[in-house]
């Protein structure tokens, strides 16, 4: 019985955004394997031609609250999210591995490695082409700010770009972030501080609006947490760009943005369209992303030559100094907020996903 397509994309961009998987990609494969259809062939089932073996490995995660039985393989739209999640663990292992976002071909061949032929390129591209009209039209349906809608993907051989160098300007903090991350011993006393902290930021559902907007901006999920941390104390009614209310115009810098229409529309605009500008960084190791957090809070410390308190704080790699006020540092204060490195690296424990 052939599947109605509108109701399946609707279906794939919720899956897709849930799980951190592009619905075109899932669109384009269903495209490929079934023509979109919920019928089987042999041991091939649905619109993913997914064998039970498959269901049965990927249709349980506690993480990701899935849990559902093996007769159910033969639901489209359960499909929809076992077969996301499954694009969810595929492409951690590609990013993992490659140190950077796989082609869709790339990330096909890890699900089926026995699909290369002489013709899959050109019927993936294919199906991608077929495919596209529908996004942005279910993107609208089900998303609470469709301007923020997942993007398309034109071309089958088409991936970001390796990480690159960070800008020539930043060079000199990135590797000294690099070389204090090595070394950094967290205070002991502080240790079950932060991981109060840190279950809050991996608990599955936070995780979950994290890697939807990781899905549009590209910024890992975990750097986005603990910008929502540091900037907002993890308040879903708070822009991540500084903590104002995300319905209303800011006020405090950088102001004037908004008012949006809800969290996650807030926090692409300010990865994307304010400064450091998360969206475009080049370089998510751990020295390129503690640079990255810190511009978030400013270059202050690393013109006097000073650890950050806002990354390093609560670490052997931080003693004092403060900047009080604007422009205005004092070497005998001590920052007593967390700091970003410590934070980073108690999540990793708790979450192997924070891949720092």
């Amino acid at each position: 019985m052939a599947i109605d397509k509108a109701d399946f994309a609707q279906e794939c961009v919720r899956q897709g955004v849930y799980f951190g998987a592009n619905p075109h990609y899932m669109l384009a494969v269903a495209q490929l394997r079934s023509k979109i259809s919920d019928d089987s062939a042999g041991d091939q089932i649905g619109p993913f031609r997914l064998k039970q073996a498959d269901w049965d490995a990927n249709s349980n995660d506690n993480d990701f609250e899935v849990h559902f039985q093996p007769a159910q393989i033969s639901s489209p739209l359960r499909q929809c999210a076992v077969f996301a999640l499954m694009t969810h663990r595929a492409l951690e292992t590609l990013v993992a591995k490659n140190s950077r976002n796989p082609s869709a071909l790339e990330l096909y061949l890890q699900q089926w490695p026995d699909a290369a032929g002489a013709t899959l390129q050109a019927d993936l591209q294919r199906a991608l082409d077929d495919t596209a009209a529908l996004l942005g039209p279910a993107a609208d349906a089900v998303l609470d700010d469709p301007a923020t809608a997942p993007a398309k993907i034109p071309d089958d051989n088409q991936h970001d770009p390796a990480p690159g160098p960070v800008p020539k300007q930043f060079a000199d903090l990135r590797n000294a972030n690099q070389g204090r991350w090595g070394r950094m011993q967290i205070h002991q006393d502080q240790i079950g501080k932060i991981d109060a902290r840190a279950r809050v930021l991996v608990e599955p559902t936070a995780k979950a609006r994290y890697q939807a907007v990781t899905a549009i901006t590209r910024v890992p999920w975990y750097v986005i947490a603990v910008i929502h941390e540091r900037e907002a104390s993890q308040d879903w009614g708070a822009n991540i760009a500084q903590g104002d209310p995300w319905n209303r115009r800011s006020v405090n810098v950088p102001a004037g943005r908004g008012p949006f229409g809800s969290w996650q529309e807030a926090a692409v605009d300010a990865l994307v369209n304010c400064a450091p500008k998360a969206a475009g960084w080049p370089d998510w190791s751990p020295g390129g992303a503690l640079t990255l957090l810190e511009r978030y809070n400013g270059l202050g410390y690393f013109h006097k030559n000073q650890p950050s308190p806002y990354i390093w704080s609560y670490s052997d790699q931080y003693v004092s100094g403060k900047f009080i006020r604007d422009h205005v540092f004092d070497a005998g204060t001590v920052d007593r907020q967390m700091g970003c490195a410590p934070l980073l690296a108690r999540m990793k424990i708790l979450d192997p996903s924070v891949a720092i």
